[in-house]
């Protein structure tokens, strides 16, 4: 009986001795796949550490960079174009409406002395209608206000001019005569209100929705007037690098806007040392400004002296200045594909710039077409535009798309024809 006691104590000694060791076995397993989870979440916290510095680094060297690094991915081709003959007492340069009718562009634009406008189809290719108007009855609100500064034709009667004194005129279509006065709330500087491609200006329903000339971005964007019972609403604030170099920005370009109204109701715009897009809804007058990740090189727009009235050498150089550095132009809406094209003139160098004679000079910025998708994000840009066309936010800039065609008027030879090259935009992939 002892015999086989003591046979047994070393069996269960040994079951004792081998469990110990397999649960230290399982303990040290448990241990090192902790350890090793633990040691994969620090290499993946440190690997998005890096990422973010790396990141942090390129956005700190394209912020100070002197160029705009979006990618060429959409390819800008001319097609053809299109030549329209002018009124005998039209002008190649002048004040112009353009807008979309039953699938057809119409040119409406101002003749010799403002007597007339003209009515030019584009489907035609001719003039298909004229507005006469009557100065003699127009004068005492001219004389006050020193003639016609622009026009807005809505639908097919109602058509506006404008004084240099923010003095809105409707106008009876078909005799040309004076019927109302919309005396526009500004800030009260003469021409302070434009209707032209750099400030928005539009009617809608009985709203008059437009821009005045600022030299404080501290004010408001937009100002809105109710038609019918005469009251004003100021609303939209600049950006916040605006307010900040508000004594730094000079001239009075920078408060031009790229903009397009879509509808009724939404007004895109952007600013022209910026790459966002906003939208306004009207109704609600809630903006939405998209951010784009591309820093925009607005540095060398920064001046260090901002002074309201400049003498010519100084006006000069600030012109000079912009036109040395990126800034946006006109906004386009292909609604077919639901694309926006914005217009950018790229920087040329002084000394050429300075080369050049006046008006020329203005003209010999290369132009790339930035694409954004319908919602507002930057998809790439196109080739460059040829540099001989009147483009800038500094001229009379005619153009204008329709079923994604983008036509640009050439810069005209005479009175007699306006021609408009015509421009196809596609993807490379």
């Amino acid at each position: 009986m002892d015999i086989a006691i003591s046979r047994k104590k070393p069996v269960a000694g040994l079951r004792k001795h081998v469990w110990k060791s397999q649960r230290k076995i399982l303990k040290d397993d448990v241990y090192l796949r902790k350890m090793e989870k633990l040691r994969r979440k620090l290499v993946k916290n440190l690997r998005r550490k890096l990422n973010f510095l790396l990141t942090f680094v390129l956005f700190i060297a394209c912020t100070n960079s002197n160029k705009l690094n979006i990618e060429e991915l959409h390819t800008l081709e001319k097609t053809g174009e299109i030549k329209i003959k002018l009124n005998k007492k039209g002008l190649s340069i002048s004040d112009h409406q353009i807008r979309e009718i039953n699938e057809d562009i119409e040119i409406i634009r101002a003749n010799y002395g403002y007597e007339t406008l003209s009515i030019y189809s584009l489907n035609k290719s001719k003039e298909i209608g004229i507005i006469k108007l009557d100065l003699n009855n127009l004068m005492p609100f001219f004389e006050k206000g020193g003639g016609i500064s622009g026009f807005y034709l809505k639908g097919k009667d109602s058509l506006f001019v404008m004084n240099y004194q923010s003095d809105l005129l409707l106008i009876d279509r078909n005799t040309g005569q004076y019927l109302a006065n919309y005396n526009l709330p500004t800030s009260n500087r003469p021409n302070d209100v434009k209707i032209d491609h750099r400030f928005p200006f539009y009617i809608t329903n009985d709203r008059i929705i437009y821009t005045s000339s600022q030299n404080n971005f501290l004010n408001k964007i937009f100002w809105e007037y109710n038609m019918i019972n005469k009251k004003e609403k100021n609303y939209g604030e600049y950006p916040k690098f605006y307010k900040e170099k508000k004594d730094y920005l000079a001239g009075n370009w920078y408060d031009y806007l790229s903009h397009i109204m879509i509808n009724d109701t939404i007004l895109i715009y952007g600013h022209p040392i910026s790459n966002n897009l906003s939208k306004l809804n009207i109704n609600s007058k809630e903006i939405i400004e998209v951010i784009n990740n591309y820093p925009f090189p607005r540095e060398s727009h920064y001046t260090e002296n901002k002074i309201n009235n400049l003498a010519e050498e100084e006006l000069n150089n600030l012109i000079s200045n912009t036109y040395n550095n990126y800034h946006y132009s006109n906004l386009l809406y292909d609604k077919k594909n639901k694309k926006y094209y914005r217009i950018l003139k790229k920087p040329i160098e002084p000394k050429q710039f300075n080369s050049y004679p006046k008006p020329l000079k203005y003209w010999k910025n290369e132009i790339e077409i930035i694409v954004y998708d319908e919602n507002l994000k930057i998809k790439g840009k196109t080739n460059s535009f040829p540099n001989d066309y009147q483009i800038g936010i500094y001229e009379q800039s005619e153009i204008f798309n329709i079923d994604n065609k983008i036509y640009v008027k050439k810069i005209p030879e005479n009175d007699e024809y306006i021609t408009y090259d015509i421009y196809t935009i596609t993807e490379k992939y």
